[in-house]
């Protein structure tokens, strides 16, 4: 019998809620409050398949003859097959990975073994760039349909409940020129999930009664887009399109493109819906990758049985290399002005070249990507940043599919401009374009590519493990694109120098073949953008570049402060692992003095000759007051800002590093290679002990801060997150409050709140892999020694304290402050009290069991919204779970959705009554699975044990605890 505090408090009368409603209707808003690892050596192996046919299957499949390449690092046993109707499936067997590596402490303890959950993708070579043109959306709109239900498996829900019955996951997205659909599960139900899966691909339902349903669920996705400044940025980019090129259509899909339109035109969208499945969904161009812990020969066993009936249609994929440039010229090499949502000025310089979907051996555009967006000395960022006109750039081609296609590759540059930056923006231009040309006349450099080459292969010989379900994602669009040798190195290494390829982009990336877009929302002021896009309304307006900027830039005068990066001085060399001294099995404190205390692990499970270093340093100056947090956020983006030019090469050279606040603290985190990590943390903390800033780069960032808090306040879901937090903690503060101070910061008052932070401070800190407990200690020693820090008195060490909530309702509603967003967001937040790890995992088990039916009740059969999702929460050791629902403002009141939301909860509560006892083994059981899933890398086990660390729980075997 399941029946516990947590179920019975789901009655309205007992449970402790507060409910945040964040509403839009008709663009009105309103604010109403109411009390209702392996040795070094060679850099990859390869996987031979044997060319065969297997004879009691021959006429089924037969195994191909190339080699995937893969790391030397990898365990894992590849396959590759082709079935009889087409399909080609990448086996991947996870056997080598089943387990950890057995280590014993002075304890004599061993690590428990484990198992990963088992994942599989289908990748449809077909995408939104085959839409009819009478029909947008449809590719997307399809993608929702062939999950409702199979012959076999006729309930539209089947597949949502088994998957999340068993511990896992599915989704799916649309790109231009493919679609994916993947999901995992624990392994015992691996057999039967793809067996489920696959009806979708060989007979599914599409019942017409589901039709209007998912439309309004691609609507309601729509919506969700509409906040997006990138996602209006490509549709004003589509309306440049030559007519009939599929770079102009609208890929999204919404009520007027599949509904209404169709309707107005005697289209009829079902029939429609039905050709473009039985033409599109062919065999002939799926690629499937299955990987779990079982052998290859059950895996292909399994693929074969259950895929081979998917339909091959004769049709060829659709291709598009035989169309020409995408963009007319009549309309590119133009400004583009435009109204964002969000409060901040930016740039884009973007060229459009022939396609280089074919070059990834060479990557001419990650080469040069790579020097735009370099922002140490001589770059682009370092001349923009010296004169305070921009706080960020990025440059090259994302490889998405818009960017990235058969029709043509994108090369852009996009750069966050301050206000001066603004004022400037001409000017911005033209340094950009002298880079440009500084790096055609220098030509193709073979030392950088080496490096950049010598860099990836570094990361991949000692690549880590990934969550099957995200390897299998990645790898199925991998093999439409790649060779089979190259299915896993294709998109990560430099395997060929081609200086002539990156000369042709060079030659490529001129002023007049360039199109330059502004966004600010100044333009409103200005009253110039009467241009609206029509799908988005987008207010835009279009400008030729000035006369006098086309004469200056056919001859562009040499910037002297522009040049090449100087070698990075961060590349490791030396990647010997240490010898195990003392291994245990969890994290040990190594220091704990009244300065801070230092927990250790050596890596001997992972064997990668990288390192995790996470410091914490605990002030009471932090947390004083709103504009005691409002100069800490301005402190990490003076410090960021400072440390960039210095630090950059480090980034690049696959070490990372993030400086945050969190809680009570700030948080120092380096990751990488360790031969090189403790230089890049040094840096780091210099900065830190010297700090310093003036004026004007003080009052540049304090407007940068500002704009952060503006576009916190109007994106819901971080408000909504802010308000609960606020409603929940003591002394919690918002953006909305940062807002109110930040214009009191001075220097003076800044420079002495960094002074009170680093002066006096407890540190806590977590160190990971391939170093000595002595050489944790260095990282720490290095902290005392530059901050020169006094410790916190115990008493004085800050705590979050969490408010509880009286019994009964009550509601916290806040405008909508973002007059594009028509989206209401709203959050039942439920508390239990403090827990121990008994209720936490009962708590994880509730979720579990209502994941799936809050998902049918509340999108699939009530339509509220496209986002629809229950939590749980621990806040600072005090239990809760939620129930979150992104609606349309037009289509629900707020009071309807939370009365929707309720009902939910209490026919749930029944259900529990009815079937648990039924439906609790399994639970149990699978939630076992999840807990004792091995960490994919060292990545996963340091985020979950230094977790326990911010939460003062010091409990690093919660897991292994709550299983028992």
């Amino acid at each position: 019998m399941f029946s516990f505090s947590a179920i019975q408090r789901l009655n309205p009368t007992l449970k402790n809620k507060f409910s945040i409603f964040y509403k839009s209707v008709s663009n009105i808003t309103q604010l109403v409050c109411s009390d209702l690892h392996r040795p070094s050596g060679c850099l990859y192996r390869q996987v031979h398949i044997m060319s065969t046919l297997v004879n009691s299957m021959s006429a089924k499949f037969k195994r191909l003859p190339q080699n995937v390449i893969k790391s030397q690092n990898d365990c894992k046993d590849y396959r590759v097959i082709k079935l009889q109707n087409g399909l080609t499936a990448l086996l991947i067997s996870d056997k080598d990975g089943a387990t950890n590596a057995v280590v014993k402490s002075d304890c004599q303890v061993e690590e428990k073994k484990g198992e990963k959950l088992a994942a599989a993708a289908l990748c449809v070579g077909i995408g939104s760039f085959s839409d009819p043109g009478d029909i947008p959306g449809l590719a997307h709109f399809l993608e929702h349909m062939v999950f409702m239900g199979s012959e076999k498996y006729p309930n539209e829900n089947e597949f949502d409940e088994f998957v999340r019955k068993h511990g896992g996951e599915n989704n799916a997205f649309t790109e231009c020129e493919y679609t994916v659909f993947y999901f995992s599960i624990e392994k015992n139900a691996f057999q039967q999930g793809l067996d489920i899966f696959s009806g979708f691909f060989s007979k599914p339902l599409m019942k017409k009664d589901s039709v209007d349903r998912e439309i309004k669920a691609v609507d309601s996705e729509f919506c969700m887009s509409k906040p997006s400044d990138s996602v209006r940025y490509d549709q004003i980019l589509a309306t440049m399109a030559k007519d009939g090129h599929p770079m102009g259509k609208f890929m999204w899909g919404n009520i007027e493109s599949l509904k209404e339109g169709p309707g107005k035109n005697g289209i009829d969208l079902y029939t429609n819906l039905q050709q473009f499945y039985s033409s599109g969904y062919s065999a002939e161009y799926m690629t499937l990758v299955v990987q779990a812990l079982y052998p290859l020969d059950t895996l292909e066993e399994w693929v074969v049985d259950i895929f081979s009936s998917i339909p091959n249609n004769s049709h060829e994929r659709p291709t598009f290399y035989h169309l020409s440039w995408p963009f007319d010229m009549v309309k590119y090499n133009k400004i583009y002005k435009m109204v964002p949502c969000k409060n901040e000025n930016k740039l884009i310089i973007s060229w459009s070249l022939p396609t280089l979907v074919n070059e990834y051996q060479s990557k001419p555009l990650s080469y040069l990507g790579f020097l735009v967006g370099h922002e140490g000395k001589g770059s682009i960022m370092s001349y923009l940043r010296k004169r305070m006109w921009a706080v960020d750039l990025e440059g090259g081609n994302n490889e998405s599919g818009f960017e990235h296609n058969m029709t043509h590759s994108a090369f852009n540059i996009s750069i966050k401009l301050t206000e001066t930056g603004f004022e400037h923006v001409y000017e911005v231009m033209t340094v950009v374009l002298q880079y440009m040309d500084m790096l055609r006349r220098k030509g193709p450099q073979k030392w950088i590519f080496d490096e950049l080459k010598q860099i990836q292969d570094n990361e991949f010989r000692w690549i880590e493990d990934e969550d099957a379900i995200d390897n299998a994602e990645n790898l199925s669009s991998n093999m439409l694109k790649y060779s089979v040798e190259e299915y896993i190195t294709g998109e990560k290494l430099y395997t060929k120098y081609d200086p002539q390829s990156i000369a042709n982009c060079l030659e490529q990336l001129v002023p007049h073949k360039a199109n330059f877009f502004i966004s600010s929302k100044i333009f409103a002021k200005q009253n110039i953008c009467h241009l609206r896009e029509s799908w988005y309304k987008t207010e835009y307006c279009i400008e030729e570049v000035p006369e006098e900027l086309k004469d200056k830039w056919k001859e562009l005068d040499a910037n002297p402060e522009l040049d090449l990066p100087a070698p990075n001085p961060y590349i490791a060399s030396d990647f010997n692992l240490k010898p195990a001294v003392n291994p245990t099995m969890y994290p040990v404190a190594v220091t704990d003095t009244e300065q801070g205390k230092l927990f250790y692990k050596q890596d001997t499970k992972f064997k990668t000759p990288k390192a995790y270093v996470s410091f914490l340093l605990l002030s009471p100056a932090i947390k004083k007051s709103a504009e005691s947090l409002c100069m800490l956020d301005i402190f990490l983006d003076v410090l960021n800002h400072q440390l960039t030019e210095t630090a950059y090469a480090a980034s690049v050279a696959s070490l990372s590093y993030n400086i945050k606040r969190i809680e009570h603290g700030l948080l120092v985190k380096v990751v990488g290679f360790n031969h090189k990590l403790l230089k890049l943390f040094e840096t780091i903390i210099d900065f830190i002990a010297d700090f310093s800033v003036d004026h004007q780069l003080l009052e540049m960032m304090k407007k940068k801060v500002q704009k952060d808090y503006y576009n916190a306040m109007i994106k819901p879901s971080k408000l909504n997150r802010q308000l609960r937090l606020s409603i929940l903690r003591l002394n919690e503060k918002t953006s909305i409050d940062g807002m109110r101070t930040i214009s009191d910061v001075t220097v003076d008052s800044m420079l002495s709140f960094v002074a009170q932070m680093t002066s006096v401070v407890f540190i806590e800190g977590l160190i990971q892999g391939n170093l000595t407990a002595e050489e944790a200690k260095v990282y720490e020693s290095y902290v005392l020694k530059r901050l020169n820090c006094k410790p916190i008195p115990e008493r004085n060490i800050p705590e979050n304290r969490v408010v509880q909530l009286p019994l009964g309702e009550r509601y916290c509603r806040t405008e909508n402050l973002n007059k594009n967003d028509e989206n209401s967001f709203i959050t039942n937040y439920y508390q239990y009290g403090q827990a121990n790890l008994h209720q936490y995992a009962l708590n994880d088990l509730l979720i579990m069991r209502m994941e799936e039916p809050c998902f049918d009740v509340l999108r699939t059969q009530h339509q509220l919204g496209y986002i629809v999702y229950c939590t749980n929460h621990v806040t600072d050791g005090i239990l809760g779970f939620s129930v979150t629902v992104c609606s349309q403002a037009d289509n629900f009141s707020l009071e309807k959705l939370d009365t929707y939301m309720e009902e939910f909860l209490n026919q749930f509560n029944s259900m529990l009554q009815a079937d648990m006892e039924q439906d609790f083994e399994t639970l149990r059981s699978s939630l076992i699975t999840v807990k004792n899933c091995v960490d994919s890398n060292l990545g996963e086990e340091f985020s979950r044990n230094w977790a326990e660390i911010v939460d003062k729980t010091y409990c690093f075997d919660t897991l292994s605890k709550q299983v028992i």
